[in-house]
């Protein structure tokens, strides 16, 4: 069985979503900023498939509190099981789905058929599980626990101890009702376990716990070599008494990560055969080598139909295929998106690679090469640490990131994937090099916003261009900081001379003076050294480069480069809406 589609109407911070899933994807990892509602669609599918009975939920649940507007969540699935597809179940409820998600009431030639489960809820805080049919007519059949149990749909969220616990709704009590087919055997165990706990447990249930023991392994939550049932004495119930432990030390205790894993592994035994499996912060409690495995061991489950996931985490990120991650979007207003990247997986798979956290941005800032992105990051560092100082949000609480654009026509590129996808995307590029220009057009047609130094210059061009002798020899303290002596720089500079004179010192007074050259020639000379020798090509270099820049704004003021540092600024930095215009906040999500 697999998701194929889902909409959801007026739930926490999604007035409207529609998503077509495609169906030939295992894993879906969803990303995005904070408060793009990727934990509230893992929380609405697993609202309308789980078993539970009953939901609490308050008016807070509902898109901008208002609860006249009902919560309307539906779940379109495929390749449904054969106890599924009885017509005493929900046999005589299926409809159709086309190639492109359009719904119908019966399936047509061509249609997959499908089944539509729908969750209502209203002003009375009665939730209504129905099985919706397009083109019917209210109200629909309505579903019931016993048939949802039916759809193998299980969910890894912070309740995850429940599942290291033997009760009837646990993973381990249904693991057990499964595999021995009687009511029995938890009512026995736990009275067993208030006898003689250790004693008294039957060899079928301690093969069991075996069978959870190898999951839990596989799965690397840790090195287990004596699970065994044994006595909770934290519940104080008379149900769920029963519980793991590793030899004498109760697995509750374990930490986090650990218990996550054990109560993945507890749930995929429970739930047999092609299961719906989702984690909202999938790195939640794990550290990177364990994350890693899990998701590689999750890419190649055989017991897993589809796997949803949210993450936080750049090392997730990197793992995937750019074709299975899906970018959540709000436009402010309540509407979703789900955007893919099977557009252009190429471009999306290299920022993947080398600027994983950009995709948990609102926008994003690419410098083309390294000399411009360390120069970006040593002014963000800067210009942050003025704002937290005046008590103003720094461009992380902003949603704004910084990413290397990989050089030449490969940043605007990277940017406009990303524009398409619905990021805010900038990139400070030179402007020595007709070749990108196409790639720079392209760019600028898809919204990317685009800031070039004057025509032909470069970076280090565009920086010298206004400097007086003074302020030039005083950049050079710079590189010889960055080239680690004074030497170096050089034999960098005499390297680049074509006048046959030989430089002895760093003081471009002494270069005018003695050798005859003009400011422009030691402009040009400077630039085309600190270019050819890359003086500012790593991020500390730009740190430095940043730093001094910030030290002569006064000295800078009025040229052509710092016209172009404060378009970045206030890139980085978009004013923020006046008091009264700020959208209402109607969600609080990952």
């Amino acid at each position: 069985m697999k998701i194929r589609r889902l909409d959801i109407k007026n739930y926490r911070g999604i007035r409207d979503l529609s998503w077509i899933v495609p169906e030939d994807h295992q894993l879906l990892m969803l990303v995005g900023p904070g408060d793009s509602t990727k934990s509230t669609i893992i929380d609405a599918l697993y609202l309308a498939l789980s078993e539970r009975y009953s939901l609490s939920l308050s008016d807070t649940d509902f898109y901008l509190g208002n609860v006249d507007e009902p919560i309307t969540i539906r779940v379109t699935l495929i390749e449904l099981s054969a106890e599924v597809m009885k017509h005493n179940v929900l046999g005589m409820e299926m409809g159709g789905i086309k190639e492109d998600g359009t719904l119908t009431h019966d399936p047509g030639d061509g249609d997959k058929t499908c089944l539509t489960i729908q969750l209502s809820i209203d002003a009375d805080l009665e939730p209504i599980w129905s099985v919706y049919r397009e083109g019917g007519t209210e109200p629909f059949t309505q579903i019931g626990v016993g048939a949802r149990k039916k759809l193998s749909v299980f969910k890894v969220d912070e309740r995850i101890d429940g599942h290291l616990r033997w009760s009837r709704t646990s993973a381990l009590g249904k693991l057990t009702e499964s595999e021995h087919d009687t009511s029995g055997t938890l009512a026995a165990a736990t009275r067993a376990s208030r006898a003689a706990v250790t004693k008294a447990i039957s060899a079928e249930l301690q093969t069991l716990t075996g069978e959870v023991q190898t999951r839990m392994n596989q799965l690397g939550s840790g090195n287990f070599k004596a699970l065994r049932p044994g006595l909770d004495t934290s519940v104080p119930s008379s149900s769920g008494l029963l519980a793991l432990y590793e030899d004498q030390v109760p697995l509750m205790n374990y930490g986090l990560g650990t218990r996550r894993l054990a109560g993945l592994a507890t749930q995929q035994l429970a739930h047999s055969g092609k299961s719906i499996l989702m984690i909202d912060e999938v790195e939640y409690g794990l550290e990177p080598h364990r994350l890693v495995f899990l998701l590689s061991k999750l890419k190649g489950s055989g017991d897993i139909a589809q796997a949803f996931i949210t993450t936080h985490s750049p090392v997730a990120i990197e793992q995937m295929k750019a074709t299975d991650v899906f970018v959540v979007r709000s436009d402010g207003a309540g509407g979703v998106q789900v955007h893919s990247f099977s557009g252009s997986p190429n471009s999306a798979q290299a920022v993947l690679r080398s600027n994983p956290s950009a995709l948990l941005a609102r926008r994003v800032f690419f410098g083309e090469g390294r000399t411009e992105y360390g120069l970006l990051l040593g002014l963000m560092e800067a210009w942050d640490r003025e704002r937290v100082v005046l008590g103003d949000t720094p461009a992380v609480g902003l949603g704004t990131a910084l990413a290397d654009g990989g050089g030449g026509s490969t940043a605007p590129v990277r940017a406009r994937m990303l524009q398409g996808v619905g990021y805010e995307t900038y990139v400070l590029m030179d402007n020595d090099d007709r070749g990108v220009d196409k790639a720079v057009r392209q760019a600028g047609r898809a919204g990317v916003t685009v800031i070039r130094w004057s025509l032909e210059k470069a970076t280090e061009a565009e920086l010298v261009e206004s400097l007086s002798s003074d302020l030039l020899t005083d950049l050079l303290d710079i590189a010889v900081q960055n080239r680690v002596d004074e030497r170096t720089v050089l034999h960098d500079l005499n390297n680049k001379l074509t006048s046959g004179a030989v430089l002895i010192d760093l003081d471009v007074d002494t270069w005018v003076a003695d050798h005859e050259m003009t400011i422009e020639e030691c402009r040009a000379l400077i630039a085309s050294a600190a270019s050819e020798y890359s003086w500012f090509k790593n991020p500390d270099q730009g740190r430095n480069l940043a730093a001094w820049v910030l030290d002569h704004e006064l000295d800078l003021d009025g040229s052509e480069f710092w016209a172009k540092i404060m378009e970045v600024k206030a890139a980085m930095y978009p004013q923020e809406p006046a008091e009264g215009d700020a959208e209402p906040e109607s969600d609080v999500d990952g």
